[in-house]
């Protein structure tokens, strides 16, 4: 009997622990299931960003002068410590200003190489071919130079952010700076591409508006990168208009002025360069005449700021020359950009593109804001006036004639809307 009641004793006792060790085996299994989530590690190394511009050709001195300053300012900030306790890392591809090469290389930097964030650009072509990339696949692009209006107009999403001005706000500045002059006579003459004719555009739909009694008495459009302007040059005289609006821009800009200076263009007209700021200047030297209207989105001696005297004194020191409108595109560029991941503390795009929404920041050429609605920088512009200077030998300075400010000029958000509910996506 004693040995039957210890076997009931210990089978009891069996199944027992049986239980007690599932319960507490069922129980481990539960709390780790409701566990919180054990955070990822923090990333460690460098933030990577993609640089794409077009660094061959025709645009190479121009995309360099971006690139030297946007170093400059990285060198700066890594010798702070980075960004987040994170160095900045630069990884260059030349597009080669064609948009098919704009997108290999985007998708190489973010799939392939696994890039924080890709910025640059300088052609329109290429900017509207990655910006569709961009929109598709929701990776960010800052776009820091290239203007076609279209790109943060009706075509624009969330993943593209612009710093410069757009072609419609620069036809704006312009027009409303020649719409109080007397003159009521205009010519135009602009490369026949993409950014060539929007600028010749926007002047004329904001001049039109601005000044019903103007008359365009015609225009031409060479091809990009052309070397014989003579041809262009007669028609133009023979036209006689009071202003001559030139959308040409970097050489072939400073072709047609060598080529037109022995008629006699700049003594019977005046002559506009939409954008002729340091770039213009700088390599055409002393050949650029006296008296010719110049715009620009920065001038080294217009501004009186903590961060403009800063930023020609280290581009000086480092270079040896004063820093042009592109290296301002540049330094704006990436100074935006990491703002906004300073202010988002984090390299999470998403994150980081609410934070660029509706931010400002203090630029060498003063405050900029990105607008929140079609994330399209208020960028202003200058008008100045060719002169010499005792101090600079070698090239013509400005004389500053007026700023039209970013927030002045820049499309309404009720314009956008309507411009992107008509876009062909849209039907």
């Amino acid at each position: 009997m004693k040995k039957q009641s210890y076997a009931k004793v210990f089978i009891c006792l069996s199944i027992l622990a049986f239980f007690i060790v599932g319960a507490f085996a069922l129980a481990q299994a539960q709390a780790k299931k409701e566990a919180p989530a054990k955070a990822p590690a923090a990333k460690k190394g460098p933030i990577r960003i993609g640089v794409i511009d077009g660094y061959s050709g025709l645009a190479a001195v121009y995309t360099d002068d971006k690139l030297k300053a946007c170093r400059l300012y990285v060198e700066e900030v890594n010798a702070k410590g980075g960004v987040l306790g994170r160095k900045i890392e630069l990884i260059v591809r030349d597009d080669e200003l064609k948009p098919d090469m704009g997108v290999k290389y985007l998708i190489d930097l973010y799939l392939e190489k696994k890039v924080d964030f890709c910025i640059g650009g300088i052609s329109s072509a290429v900017l509207l071919a990655n910006s569709e990339w961009c929109k598709n696949n929701k990776k960010m692009w800052l776009a820091w130079d290239a203007r076609t209006d279209r790109a943060t107009g009706p075509m624009g999403h969330r993943y593209l952010i612009r710093t410069a001005s757009d072609t419609d706000m620069d036809g704006n500045a312009m027009a409303r700076f020649w719409a109080k002059q007397p003159y009521t006579k205009y010519y135009t003459i602009s490369a026949d591409y993409e950014y060539g004719h929007a600028v010749v555009d926007a002047f004329k739909k904001h001049m039109n508006r601005l000044r019903p009694d103007v008359q365009f008495l015609g225009e031409q459009w060479p091809k990009f990168g052309e070397i014989d302007y003579t041809a262009y040059v007669t028609p133009i005289m023979q036209a006689n208009p009071e202003v001559l609006y030139v959308g040409l821009w970097g050489g072939d800009a400073m072709t047609l002025i060598k080529q037109a200076k022995p008629y006699g263009l700049f003594e019977k007209m005046k002559v506009m360069c939409l954008h002729g700021g340091l770039s213009l200047l700088g390599p055409i030297g002393m050949v650029m005449p006296e008296g010719a209207y110049v715009g620009t989105n920065y001038f080294f001696n217009f501004v009186e700021n903590p961060e403009n005297k800063a930023f020609v004194q280290a581009y000086k020191d480092k270079y040896g020359v004063v820093p042009g409108d592109y290296s301002y595109l540049g330094y704006t560029g990436i100074k935006t950009l990491l703002e906004g991941i300073k202010k988002a503390k984090t390299t999470d795009q998403e994150k980081v593109i609410d934070a660029l929404e509706g931010i400002t920041i203090a630029t060498p050429g003063g405050p900029l804001t990105i607008r929140k609605f079609d994330h399209q920088g208020e960028m202003g512009v200058y008008v100045g006036l060719t002169k010499k200077s005792p101090e600079f030998s070698r090239f013509l300075i400005l004389e500053k004639l007026d700023y039209i400010p970013g927030s002045q000029i820049i499309r309404s958000v009720e314009e956008v809307k309507a411009l992107r509910e008509k876009a062909p996506e849209k039907k």
